[in-house]
């Protein structure tokens, strides 16, 4: 838990743009042509965007909140 309100807005802040920021690079690279660097732009865009990595299921939210 955060004990300070100054650093729990930050990470609030962070979280909600985590998403937007990951999404520009995408967008970025993919101007650029660059296919290697779009493709993992666009995987990390959408491990953020769902919260969980590409490998997990989504089986992995439900587990944690019966324990």
């Amino acid at each position: 838990m955060v004990a300070n309100f100054a650093l729990s807005s930050e990470m609030l802040y962070i979280a909600q743009n985590a998403s937007r920021i990951a999404r520009a690079y995408f967008e970025i690279v993919l101007r650029k042509g660059w296919s290697s660097t779009t493709h993992t732009c666009l995987l990390l865009s959408k491990c953020i965007e769902r919260k969980m990595w590409d490998y997990q299921t989504p089986v992995c939210h439900f587990y944690q909140s019966f324990v």
